[in-house]
């Protein structure tokens, strides 16, 4: 599996093929009503998190540690819920 907005590829964790969840890479960017969100999973070091993403244009799919790292650093990300489930 690879990161949808860097290419970079990345082991799916056994048991999570179908999922597209690796260490580093369990994470989702998604389109929801015109807005933008991360929504962090099992094997993410942001697991159980959301962020709400400033207005831009992304690539909705997986999204890795590192870019979210990025987002977050450069202001494009803020943390709008913890403990997700």
């Amino acid at each position: 599996m690879k990161c949808s907005t860097c290419d970079v590829e990345y082991q799916a964790m056994p048991g999570f093929e179908a999922y597209n969840q690796a260490s580093d890479c369990a994470a989702s960017l998604y389109l929801k009503d015109g807005d933008y969100y991360i929504l962090a999973h099992y094997g993410s070091a942001y697991d159980m998190q959301r962020y709400a993403l400033k207005r831009d244009k992304y690539e909705v799919g997986v999204i890795c540690d590192n870019c979210i790292k990025k987002y977050i650093e450069n202001g494009n990300a803020h943390l709008i819920e913890d403990g997700v489930w």
